[in-house]
């Protein structure tokens, strides 16, 4: 398989994971983690634990208006 359908399928891959981890909280190891395994097994786990980090990232920056500060800075 080419590089370039590599990036795509799991580019995919990705952006379903991304949409089920954002609705129910939980999709990055159930739905990316697999397919990305089957396209390329030496991507895993580096790649999906790079993006799982910046789903909750760019979470809070969407979300900073309703931070809990000192929360936060206790955890």
């Amino acid at each position: 398989m080419s590089t370039l359908w590599t990036v795509l399928l799991c580019g995919l891959a990705v952006l379903l994971g991304s949409i089920v981890q954002g609705s129910i909280g939980l999709g990055m190891a159930l739905v990316a983690s697999p397919f990305v395994t089957i396209i390329d097994p030496t991507l895993m786990p580096g790649s999906i634990m790079l993006i799982s980090s910046l789903l909750p990232i760019a979470t809070l920056i969407k979300e900073r208006d309703q931070i809990d500060w000192r929360g936060l800075a206790w955890a």
